[in-house]
């Protein structure tokens, strides 16, 4: 097991989509950390909040859905390397877990360098340098968005394991459809006084956890015009229906990888 896991990051820090994802992200984490120098009441809270928000926003409106099919999805499909791997005496669910790992450790690598260049590059910038880094409560919401974030995640790779690289990328993008998700997050505003349709809209934006999390990022960037009562996030239904979407998820990858026929 240990030798697939070092073979997957050889073949994952030895390819050029972990760098382009990479810089990707930070060209977009620089950008928001530049704003910031015309922004008046700009302080390091900020700074930090949007570099690291600005992580999760691009990931589930741009570039996500791609990521997990493009790293998995040609494994899995006809002329993949998989039957050669198995072959070697690794079970399917192995080599999964061995790609499942490495998918994190990319993920991790592209969060934490972009992340970190933003803010290094915003310090500079920043008005107010005083007061707390990250209080409690954001502190709290991050790690939240975390657990999202990897539930969703987990959804788009079980998309690459039982699809081909394009249906996977085509239901990962239906899955997280930041367009969708805001038609929905609205709906009531336009039928006030319904109840069946703010219902339906509360039901879908709290337990379903692609558009909770760009409900989230909405209500985000509600607070940062100071308009944070217009959407309100309850975080206890994200956590809950995050391990919900995980489980579900990543348990049908590993039914599906252990069914799956291989072929050379």
């Amino acid at each position: 097991m240990g030798r697939l896991i070092r073979y997957e990051l050889r073949k994952l820090f030895s390819s050029k989509l972990l760098y382009i994802i990479t810089a990707i992200f930070t060209t977009r984490t620089v950008l928001q950390a530049i704003v910031l120098a015309f922004i008046e009441n700009s302080s390091i809270s900020m700074l930090v909040n949007s570099s690291l928000y600005g992580f999760f926003a691009l990931y589930v409106l741009f570039v996500g859905a791609w990521i997990a099919p493009t790293f998995i999805s040609p494994d899995y499909s006809s002329g993949g390397i998989l039957p050669n791997v198995v072959s070697r005496g690794y079970s399917r669910i192995q080599v999964f877990l061995a790609k499942y790992i490495s998918l994190i450790v990319f993920h991790v690598f592209a969060f934490v360098v972009s992340s970190a260049i933003g803010i290094i590059v915003g310090l500079p910038l920043v008005r107010d340098m005083s007061g707390t880094v990250m209080n409690s409560m954001q502190l709290d919401r991050l790690l939240k968005m975390f657990i999202a974030c990897f539930a969703t995640l987990s959804l788009q790779v079980l998309f690459s394991v039982a699809c081909r690289i394009k249906s996977a990328v085509f239901f990962s993008i239906l899955s997280t459809n930041p367009f969708l998700a805001l038609i929905v997050c609205f709906l009531p505003f336009f039928s006030p006084n319904g109840r069946f349709i703010p219902w339906l809209s509360k039901f879908i934006m709290d337990w379903y956890v692609p558009f909770a999390y760009i409900k989230v990022i909405i209500s985000n960037a509600f607070e940062q015009i100071g308009a944070a009562s217009v959407i309100k996030v309850d975080f206890s239904y994200l956590v809950i229906s995050s391990i919900i979407m995980f489980a579900l998820s990543f348990g049908g990858s590993i039914w599906v990888v252990s069914r799956k026929e291989i072929s050379k």
